[in-house]
C-alpha cells in the first residue's frame, strides 16, 4: 500500500447535491485548480463529470490542456490571463483565459482565442478591472474579435452580508447597459447566502471537497479526501535514546517505534502533523516529520506489524486529523493542506 490518497466517490457526490440544493439547482462550475486541490485533477474531474458538472476551473493553460483531454464539449474557465508562454496552449485547448487589461486581450487576439472572461474587482483588491474600467474592456474585446463570454469577481469576506451587497452593487454598477450571458460570483463559502448572489452559477471549490464547515447555515458537506500510509519496519529504543536531528528528542521510556516512508517530501508538513490514527487510536508521531519517513510511537499498542495502515488524514470529525483540523493548526485555508499532498510517492486511489 505504502501511501494512498482515498478519494471517496459518494462523499462527492453527497457534496454536489448539498451545493445544487444550497444554490436553488443552479449549475456547479467546478473550481479543480491546484490540481483538483490536490486530490488529482482528472481523478475529480472525471468523477465530476459523471455527477453531471459540465464546467470547470483551472489554475492555468497546462491544467486546462489536462482536462479538455476528458471531452471537447466540457467548459474550461482559466483563472490565469493569456500571455506570450501560455496563449497558444489557451487556444489550442479551446480554453476561456481571464482577462482584465488591454494587453491580456492583445495576447489572445494574437494566439487566436475565441473565448475569454472578465474579472472585475468589487473588493478583493489583487486582480481584475476596476468597475468603472469594465465598460472600455468588454469595448475591447468585442472590438478585437474576441467573445466576451462571461463575467466574474471574487467575495472577499463572504460571511459579511454588507460586504457582499456592496460588492454586488458595484457589479451591478459595472455591467449597466451590458447583456453578458454567463456571470459567476457566489463560491463555496456564499452558499451560505444561498441563492442570492449565484447568477448563472455556484464556483464551487473547498465545498466540494468538504474542507469547509457551512453545517451552521444548514449545508451539510462530507471531507472527499483520506491519507492513509503503512509501517514498513518496527523498531526498538532504549529508555535515553535520542531520535531525530540534533538529537533534540530524548525517550523517556522503552519505545516501540513504527516507520512509514511517508515525510515532507509528499507533502507532510512538519509544523501540522504531529498524531496519526493507529488501530483508530491516536498515536503520537516523534523525531519529526523527515523527508522520506516519520516514525509513530507505538509503544502502547499490541503487536503491531509492518503493514498496517496509519491513518495521516482522517474523514471522523472527532480524529482531529481532518484537513479543517489540520489547517487550523497553522491559521491557514485548508487547499494549503490538501494542495501540499504530492504526486511523488502518493498514490490517488478512487474509492465508494
Amino acid at each position: 500500500m505504502k501511501n494512498i490518497l482515498y478519494i471517496h466517490k459518494n462523499h462527492l457526490q453527497f457534496n454536489v447535491d448539498s451545493i445544487r440544493a444550497a444554490a436553488g439547482g443552479a449549475p456547479i462550475i467546478a473550481v479543480v485548480k491546484g490540481d483538483g486541490y490536490g486530490h488529482g485533477l482528472v481523478e475529480i474531474s472525471s468523477l465530476l463529470l459523471g455527477m453531471g458538472v459540465n464546467a470547470f476551473c483551472v489554475g492555468d493553460a497546462a491544467e486546462g490542456a489536462r482536462l479538455r483531454q476528458l471531452g471537447r464539449d466540457i467548459v474550461i474557465y482559466v483563472l490565469d490571463t493569456p500571455r506570450a508562454d501560455n496563449a497558444a496552449d489557451l487556444a489550442a485547448h479551446d480554453l476561456i483565459p481571464t482577462v482584465y487589461q488591454p494587453r491580456h486581450i492583445l495576447a489572445a487576439k494574437q494566439a487566436g482565442i475565441k473565448n475569454v472572461q472578465v474579472e472585475i474587482d468589487t473588493g478583493i483588491g489583487r486582480s481584475g478591472c476596476g468597475v468603472d474600467e469594465f465598460a472600455a474592456l468588454a469595448a475591447a474585446v468585442t472590438g478585437g474579435g474576441l467573445c466576451l463570454y462571461g463575467v466574474y469577481t471574487h467575495f472577499y469576506n463572504n460571511s459579511d452580508a454588507a460586504d457582499c451587497e456592496l460588492q454586488i452593487s458595484r457589479l451591478k454598477a459595472a455591467l449597466a447597459g451590458h447583456k453578458i450571458e454567463n456571470i459567476h460570483v457566489s463560491n463555496s463559502g456564499g452558499l451560505i447566502h444561498g441563492q442570492k448572489y449565484v447568477f448563472n452559477g455556484v464556483r464551487a471549490g473547498i465545498a466540494l471537497y468538504g474542507t469547509i464547515d457551512l453545517s451552521a447555515h444548514g449545508v451539510g458537506l462530507k471531507q472527499v479526501m483520506t491519507l492513509e500510509s503503512e509501517i514498513d519496519a518496527v523498531i526498538t529504543r532504549a529508555k535515553g535514546q535520542r531520535i531525530g536531528y540534533y538529537s533534540k528528542s530524548v525517550f523517556e521510556r522503552d519505545t516501540r517505534l513504527g516507520v512509514i516512508h511517508c515525510g515532507y517530501m509528499m507533502g507532510l508538513n512538519p509544523f501540522v502533523y504531529s498524531k496519526a490514527l493507529v488501530r483508530g487510536r491516536a498515536a503520537d508521531l516523534v523525531g519529526g516529520v523527515n523527508m522520506l519517513n516519520t516514525c509513530v510511537d507505538i509503544t502502547d499498542f499490541d503487536d503491531v506489524r509492518p503493514g498496517e495502515k496509519v491513518v495521516l488524514i482522517s474523514d471522523d470529525k472527532n480524529s482531529g486529523l481532518t484537513v479543517v483540523d489540520l489547517a487550523k493548526k497553522l491559521n491557514t485555508v485548508t487547499g494549503f493542506i490538501t494542495c501540499a499532498i504530492s504526486r511523488h510517492g502518493v498514490t490517488r486511489v478512487i474509492v465508494e
